[in-house]
């Protein structure tokens, strides 16, 4: 990204501006970089929007999330109950061990 910098090293009459100067030319190049990145997110936020695809995925992917979280919440009321039944058998025994 040296198009980004603001002074030509180069031209530097001593060691100690050269520094200065690609410190400088270091920060300039960040901006660019930061910038340059922004506009790449913003393009592939928008082909996002614009593709039949990525939105089919999207729903896809929502689809196998909601069934994944479906089947986990199945599982937990039958592990209920079960826990339930069991309780309910021991609660029985118990009153007829007492009677």
């Amino acid at each position: 990204m040296a198009y980004a910098d603001i002074y030509d090293p180069k031209e530097a009459p001593n060691r100690r501006v050269k520094r200065i100067i690609e410190t400088e030319n270091k920060k300039e190049r960040q901006k660019e970089r930061v910038a340059f990145n922004d506009s790449v997110r913003k393009l592939v936020e928008e082909i996002k929007e614009k593709d039949f695809r990525y939105k089919k995925f999207i729903l896809k992917v929502q689809a196998e999330k909601d069934a994944k979280k479906q089947k986990l919440e199945d599982e937990k009321n039958i592990k209920r109950q079960e826990a339930a039944e069991k309780m309910r058998i021991y609660k029985q025994e118990l009153a007829e061990q007492i009677a």
